[in-house]
């Protein structure tokens, strides 16, 4: 059995002390999972990237920090989880390293060890931390149903229960976690226990020295800490988060240990396929809103002409745009003289497609349709699927579409679509990717379910201080299966491309565009 190490770092000089003791770390565990708050320095960032079994993400905002380093730890290989925060952990096996070899060890027997203070470890806090937190953690205690010390910023997890807690949280808490975490495990039915430490002593007398701080530093730090009002505000609103979030935890449902078959412990919660709201997903306001930017008409002209290349658009020919979004390409396709239909289930935009085609003199056409619907029969030369549109039904649906392509198209037609190259886009996939506009942000986090071959987004979007779920997933396929779906529904595989600069596709392609081709009439 092994131990991966999840701790969020705001760094304050610790990073000479964190080198010296890395070798011990690697050691000790089989991967170190690292979260680092958005200001933190470029240079630092460059400097962790480059360490072997060490893997950093950088946070939205500091108080996703513990729930991302969790959440990064389970990208590495190992039976067992501790958390702790960073600067407790260089202090801790500086000072106490048997003590810190002896937990290791016996966080390996439980499903959740929460790691306390001793009473002389407790001592070297300022008062403003060890009053505030006795009220935290009488509370905390009274919610699980017995006595812990929470606010020790150490916990072991076996990988089952952090991919629990992993599924079951949201970040953002923060130091709220404290409660959290031991109360979403405690009521799924695992087992709670504790320890208490000498080792976990107060901490932030250590920032920006060389070593740990001696007793006599500590006792000197914590008096000074005393005499701001400041911090005993500080700490009086960090006993409050960890109250607040304790009774949300008690208020919330959860899925019990009992009753965990729909649950995926490679990372989080799978969601239902009926959870996809394509509608909420794909709706036309957010999402031009964050993509506008990224679809330029730049980017639109270079994936035309790459279309023309490829399929030798020189004559006006008959094209079918499925999932056609804003038009941007069907219109342009138009605009060379082609008859093209664009189709696509959502509304809004269809509105911009259609307004863009009446302000350009367009003869566009345009349907409201599901594609999965259409019964269209050797009308077209050309079929597309573009801005990789395939792979959000069914296995059984995806499969349609495709026939219903092959049906649409004229004897001799091709058919152009666009997905991901399975392996490639999982070792490139990091656990969250947040998209900034203004004061507004569009939140990815995903994780891929191995049993269905999807990836499942939970995407979070924050407009004017309102957020909306729009969850949903897409069918990941390595080239041999997409390969044999469109060998079953009637077509060849006529080139597959890396992308739209007609670069050969190989094995480290992210993209695949596949050129499929309907057999000639006979």
């Amino acid at each position: 059995m092994t131990i991966i190490l999840a701790t969020a770092w705001h760094p304050r000089g610790e990073l000479d002390r964190f080198l010296k003791l890395l070798p011990l770390l690697q050691q000790a565990y089989s991967g170190i999972a690292i979260s680092l708050p958005p200001e933190t320095d470029t240079e630092l960032v460059h400097r962790l990237q480059e360490l072997t079994q060490v893997e950093v993400v950088i946070t939205p905002d500091w108080s996703w920090g513990r729930s991302l380093a969790l959440e990064l730890a389970l990208e590495f290989s190992g039976t067992h989880i501790q958390y702790v925060d960073f600067d407790r952990l260089l202090r801790w096996v500086e000072t106490r390293q048997t003590e810190w070899e002896q937990i290791l060890e016996a966080i390996l027997e439980f499903d959740c060890l929460i790691i306390g203070r001793s009473t002389s470890s407790y001592k070297t806090h300022p008062q403003a931390l060890i009053q505030t937190e006795a009220i935290s953690n009488l509370v905390v205690s009274h919610l699980v149903g017995q006595p812990l010390d929470v606010s020790a910023g150490s916990k072991g997890f076996s990988r089952k229960a952090c991919e629990y807690l992993v599924g079951n949280c949201e970040p953002g808490h923060a130091l709220g976690t404290d409660a959290e975490w031991p109360l979403i495990l405690k009521r799924a039915g695992f087992q709670v226990n504790s320890v208490t430490v000498d080792g976990l002593d107060w901490e932030s007398a250590d920032r920006f020295r060389e070593k740990a701080a001696d007793h006599q530093s500590q006792k000197n730090e914590a008096e000074i800490y005393d005499a701001d009002p400041k911090n005993w505000a500080r700490r009086v609103d960090v006993a409050m988060e960890i109250v607040r979030v304790g009774f949300e935890t008690v208020n919330k449902e959860f899925v019990p240990l009992s009753e965990q078959e729909g649950i995926n412990f490679e990372g989080s919660s799978v969601p239902d396929a009926e959870d996809f709201d394509i509608e909420a997903v794909f709706d036309a306001e957010d999402y031009l809103y964050f993509y506008q930017e990224t679809l330029t008409p730049e980017r639109t002209q270079m994936e035309v002409d790459a279309l023309v290349r490829e399929l030798s658009l020189d004559e006006a020919c008959s094209i079918l745009d499925l999932a056609c979004g804003f038009g941007r390409h069907a219109n342009a396709l138009a605009a060379l003289g082609h008859s093209v239909i664009g189709v696509d289930l959502i509304p809004g935009f269809l509105e911009v497609a259609r307004r863009e085609a009446q302000e350009l003199h367009l003869p566009t056409k345009y349907i409201q349709a599901d594609m999965r619907r259409i019964d269209f029969n050797q009308e077209f030369d050309h079929v597309l699927l573009l801005f990789t549109s395939f792979g959000y039904f069914e296995d059984d649906d995806n499969q349609l579409v495709l026939e219903n392509v092959r049906r649409a198209l004229k004897p001799g037609g091709l058919f152009v679509f666009e997905t991901h190259n399975r392996d490639v886009f999982l070792k490139r996939l990091q656990p969250f990717m947040v998209t900034e506009k203004g004061e507004d942000l569009m939140i990815d986090r995903g994780n891929f379910d191995t049993t269905t071959g999807r990836w499942y987004n939970r995407r979070i979007v924050i407009r004017d201080g309102a957020r909306k779920d729009k969850p949903f997933f897409v069918r990941l396929y390595y080239p041999s299966e997409i390969e044999e779906l469109v060998t079953k529904a009637g077509m060849q595989v006529h080139k597959m491309f890396a992308g739209y600069d007609s670069q050969q596709f190989s094995d480290v392609s992210r993209s695949m565009v596949i050129i499929a081709k309907k057999p000639e009439a006979k």
